[in-house]
């Protein structure tokens, strides 16, 4: 991986006293290098990027997710709802099918 940088990296902003808490998170070569990348292209250190990115999904109340089918599981479930709140008279048929989508995912995770 090349080291130059455009700008000097720099870390989050210090605080005093500093931060007493560490998490350590592990990585594969490639999401090392991609990390890296994308910590470069801030203008911050991996640590600082990483510790960033995480405390913004955190706030954010982002949660990600392991299994790609509990994520089209969520959302079809407050796809359903949003539908059930317009007016299912509108939608002749497609809360049925919405549901019927949902307990196949549902078939197919594991418990």
């Amino acid at each position: 991986m090349e080291k130059k940088h455009e700008r000097p990296l720099r870390h989050r902003r210090h605080l005093s006293p500093g931060r007493p808490r560490r998490i350590n998170a592990r990585f594969t070569t490639a999401e090392a290098d991609q990390v890296t990348v994308a910590a470069h292209r801030a203008g911050l250190t991996p640590s600082g990027y990483v510790a960033l990115m995480a405390l913004t999904a955190a706030s954010a109340g982002a949660t990600p997710h392991l299994d790609p089918l509990r994520a089209v599981l969520g959302e079809l479930s407050r796809t359903r709802i949003a539908l059930t709140t317009v007016d299912p008279e509108l939608l002749p048929g497609v809360i049925d099918r919405v549901d019927a989508v949902l307990q196949e995912i549902r078939a197919g995770l594991p418990r």
